[in-house]
């Protein structure tokens, strides 16, 4: 088990690093918060969806609902860290585009690989040409 919290608490950290302008984080967890880079980078972060758009959300174990995809910006990026193996193709199916995955195992206490995923996806480019809506 302290395998597992160490990995994820270096993936979490990575996440929030990566992050950028308005920044919603969907909590669950707390020891990354600090590796925000608040003015440098970041210009807020928030746990209340309500309050979009965002330039970034950041999700930790949970699959963010619709609801929290619809506040995401236009040109904005979910960062993600989840368990299984199917949530690429949950989100390619909810219509954002996968654009950097890393699939990993983490052993359990029990000594069984767990399967987890931590990506970036974004909703589609306009194709040249289009105008916008």
């Amino acid at each position: 088990m302290v395998k597992l919290a160490s990995e994820l608490r270096v993936r979490r950290r990575a996440l929030a690093g990566a992050a950028h302008g308005r920044v919603l984080d969907l909590g669950g967890w707390t020891d990354h918060l600090d590796a925000y880079a608040v003015g440098n980078g970041v210009e807020s972060v928030v746990t209340d969806p309500g309050s979009g758009p965002f330039d970034t959300v950041v999700s930790i174990l949970e699959t963010p609902s619709d609801t929290v995809l619809d506040a995401l910006a236009d040109d904005g990026q979910l960062l993600l860290l989840g368990r299984g193996r199917d949530l690429p193709a949950e989100l390619r199916a909810r219509g954002l585009v996968v654009t950097d995955l890393d699939r990993f195992e983490v052993r359990s206490r029990t000594g069984r690989p767990r399967p987890y995923v931590q990506l970036r996806a974004r909703r589609p480019l306009s194709s040249p040409g289009s105008s916008p809506s």
